[in-house]
Formats: C-alpha cells, structure tokens, sequence
C-alpha cells in the first residue's frame, strides 16, 4: 500500500512539474516573439531550455535609400512654363476679347473727318459703328481678365476700367449709328432728286404730233438735257441732324432755330431754357430721386416742369416751335402762358407767339422768332392811296 501510494504521488508530482515547465515555456515563447528583439539575448535563450530553437538568429539587412540624382533646372520653354502662373479659360477668355478688340478698332480707324459725300460718309459712319463694338469687345475683355488675374480685388479694378471703355465705345457706337442712318436718308432723298429731275426733263420734250401737226416731217428739237442736283457734301453734325430732324434743315445764323437747335439736330438748348422757363414761373414741382449708382441710396432734389419738350421743328425763315406735353388734364394755354415771358430770355429769343393745342396728340405748339417783325409789318403795310385821276393824263 505504501509503495502504490508512493509511485501514485510521485506520478502526480511529475505530471505537475512538466505542466509547470509547459507553462513557463510558453509564456517566455510568447514574450520573446512579441517584445524581443530580432536578436534574442543569448541569456535569455540559454535560461530556458527549447527557446533557441524557437527564436530567429538570421540577421536582417538593413534598408538602404539609394541616393538621387539632383533634376536639371529648367531651360527654355520649361523654365517659361514653370514661371508663368496657372492659366485658365477666364486668362484666354480675356486676352482674346482685347486682341480681336483692339484689332477690329485699329482696323476701322476713322482716316478722315472733314465733309465728304453721303455715299462716302455712309460708309465711314459703319466703319466706326464697327470700331465701337471692338471698344466693347476690350472693355470685356479688361473686365475678364482682372477677374482670371486678381479675383475678386481684379474684378473690381477691371470693372471700373472695362466699364468706363464700355460706356464711351457704347456712347460713340450709338452716335456713328444714327450718323450712318442720316447718311443713308441723305444718299436716298439725292437719288429722288435725281429721278425727279430727269422725268421734269421728259416731261418738257416736245410732241412730235404736235409739232408738225401738217405731216411736213420736221423733227422736234431735242429734249433739254436734266438739270441734276449735287450731291450732298455733309459732315457727321449734318447727318445727325438730318437723321434727327427726318430731312435737311438750313440753321440761319442768329435765327431762333441757331439758338434751340445744336449743329448735330439735339434740341438740349431748347429743353435747358424750358426748365428754367417753368421753374422760374412755378409750373411744375419738386421730386424727391434716388441715386441711379449701385450701392448709393442718397436722394436728390429735381425740379420737373408741368410739360416735358416733346420736340423742336425748325421752321421758314429761321424761326422755331417748340412742342411740349402735359403731364396732367390741369396744364393747358392759359397756364403754359406764363412762361413765354421767361422763355424769351433763357431761349434769348426776340418775340414768341401764342400757344395752340394740337388735339390728335394733346400737345401745345409755340412759335418763337428771331426776325425783327416790327420792321417786317411797317414794310407790308397799307398801300397808299390811288394817285390823283389827273396823273393819269400822263400815261
């Protein structure tokens, strides 16, 4: 019973003992694969037994970065491309618009600007409408390319720039138009003339039925040849003003129409002194107005007569009427008579007439003259009397 019980406990005592190592092994396995070194510590590895076999002795080779060669610095077109910034669609966008701008205005460049034919001026007149909408082209183009250029602080700068050379080719383009319409009327209305003249001319040769009415066969003479008109040598001014009048007006020097009517056909005279006309007679009112700029809210004070000036027309003799408008059923003769008093003076006008309405547009006429009627009238006086019947006995 007792040697049972020793092999029983010596048994029990071995399986302990080697469950005890297992352990030990294991853990020291698991340390050394998870915080040990490539290299295991000899120590460590002879302290235990089986853990050499485990660790891995093989020398790792270390990483070496091979060395670079340093890139050449660029030349030519690299060295240029890599010095100019990034370009976009907003860059080309903007340089194209200012070349084919600059190229269109350089291209229709007025050569003249003296008095020529209306032929010749038509053509001048669309040569610069044309040059205009290049002025448009780079004031775009201004405007584009500040914005590819300095973003919003650009777009600001070219703003302004690009616009003020938006508004004065805008300005010059709508002039050369109606230039270009007066001389095309010009050149239209010299053609009627000449078609005129050479059917007056047919109409004065002779019937040959009529002229030898007995058969005897003698010819007529022969049709006088047509008396043609010129053509019209006019400058820019004349077109205007013979677009903006719809015909040709002679301005007689210190007439009335000199006075209301510019060179060019604006009546901005005439509006000038009816403003001052009304408000100095008080035919109007005071109107509050708001800033037309962007961003400014300030208001002003405008003073708008009682009737706006409709038109000028130029009439015989030099004289002039003016054309207004009511603004409201209120305004008629007798109030828009207050202010031919105060016209003769800002118009510097001699003698104005009454006011009369024309009912097919509600619009009232007045008739202003620069002629010295007074002498007029003396020379159209009555005729004197019948001479005695005794001087009749000379005849």
């Amino acid at each position: 019973m007792n040697i049972s019980n020793s092999r029983a406990n010596r048994r029990g005592r071995d399986i302990s003992l080697r469950a005890a190592l297992a352990l030990t092994s294991a853990y020291a396995v698991s340390a050394a694969c998870g915080v040990a070194p490539a290299h295991a510590d000899p120590s460590n590895c002879q302290a235990i037994p089986g853990l050499c076999g485990l660790t891995s002795t093989t020398p790792q080779t270390p990483i070496v970065v091979p060395s670079v060669a340093p890139l050449p610095e660029p030349t030519g077109v690299d060295k240029l491309r890599a010095a100019s910034p990034e370009l976009s669609l907003w860059h080309f966008l903007g340089a194209g618009l200012i070349v084919f701008g600059l190229f269109a205005m350089y291209s229709n460049r007025r050569r003249s600007t003296g008095a020529v034919t209306a032929a010749e001026g038509a053509v001048r007149a669309e040569a610069s409408t044309e040059g205009s909408v290049g002025g448009l082209m780079v004031g775009a183009g201004t405007v584009s390319l500040g914005w590819a250029l300095g973003g919003i602080t650009g777009l600001l700068v070219g703003g302004v720039i690009g616009g003020l050379i938006i508004l004065a080719s805008a300005k010059s383009g709508s002039r050369s138009a109606t230039a270009t319409s007066g001389y095309k009327q010009a050149h239209a209305a010299h053609q009627q003339d000449v078609v005129n003249a050479q059917l007056a001319a047919q109409m004065h040769q002779p019937n040959p039925a009529e002229y030898d009415p007995l058969g005897l066969g003698v010819a007529p003479p022969p049709a006088p040849k047509p008396v043609l008109p010129p053509e019209p040598v006019m400058t820019d001014d004349d077109a205007l003003r013979f677009a903006r009048m719809g015909g040709h007006v002679d301005l007689i020097p210190g007439s009335a129409a000199a006075a209301l009517v510019a060179r060019d056909g604006s009546w901005h005279a005439a509006e000038t002194a009816w403003i001052a006309a009304c408000k100095a007679a008080n035919l109007g009112s005071i109107e509050q107005r708001s800033s037309r700029v962007p961003g400014v809210n300030s208001t002003s004070e405008v003073w708008v007569p009682a009737a706006d000036l409709v038109r000028v027309d130029v009439l015989a003799e030099g004289d002039a009427a003016v054309v207004v408008r009511p603004r409201g059923l209120n305004v008629g003769a007798e109030q828009l008579k207050g202010t031919n008093d105060f016209l003769r003076r800002t118009a510097r006008i001699r003698h104005t007439g009454g006011w009369l309405w024309n009912h097919s547009d509600d619009t009232f006429t007045l008739v202003l003259s620069n002629r010295d009627l007074a002498a007029q009238e003396q020379s159209s006086g009555p005729e004197p009397a019948g001479s005695p019947a005794g001087d009749d006995e000379d005849w």
